[in-house]
């Protein structure tokens, strides 16, 4: 990250180039995306455990979050459904699979919390990238899904310990 931080600065140094303080960034920002997503394939190798590496699979959906949301538009992939819908469902997705990852009582509830405020950093964070604006309505249609997923989870989690103590009392 210095290095790549430091090479575009050295830029200003030649007369022929100038330093662009947004491509340092960029690059710092790529070194520091790459080196998350090598440390997380080595752990996933290390540990290979499905609930592990479904902690991991949640991690790399809020990396792939933050740069969805940070690239410029052209950058960015579209499934031509309306972009609330595409928002919620991405946040439910989420939401449901942190969630069942992290089963504790009250972990619903933080899930859907950390991925609403988490919305609203990346909505916010739009504003310094170029061509993109954030927008309430996607804040609001990420923060429904990141109700949604998560109670949907619980849901079908605490219907499977159910069903499982049902089978365990009745001998099957």
């Amino acid at each position: 990250m210095v290095g790549g931080a430091l090479l575009e600065g050295l830029q200003a140094l030649t007369p022929d180039r100038h330093a662009n303080f947004l491509a340092g960034l960029y690059g710092a920002g790529g070194a520091l995306a790459a080196a998350l997503l090598a440390e997380l394939f080595t752990r996933t190798w290390r540990w290979r455990t499905p609930l592990k590496t479904l902690k991991i699979i949640g991690g790399l959906v809020l990396v792939a979050f933050a740069v969805l949301s940070l690239v410029p538009r052209q950058l960015r992939p579209h499934t031509g459904l309306p972009g609330p819908l595409e928002h919620m469902a991405a946040y439910a997705i989420a939401g449901a699979l942190l969630t069942v990852c992290y089963q504790k009582r009250s972990q619903p509830f933080i899930v859907a919390v950390a991925l609403s405020l988490y919305a609203a950093t990346l909505e916010i964070a739009q504003i310094w990238v170029p061509g993109r604006n954030p927008k309430f309505i996607d804040f609001a249609a990420s923060s429904a899904g990141a109700l949604v997923g998560p109670a949907l989870a619980w849901i079908g989690l605490l219907a499977q310990r159910l069903t499982g103590k049902i089978r365990n009392a009745v001998g099957g």
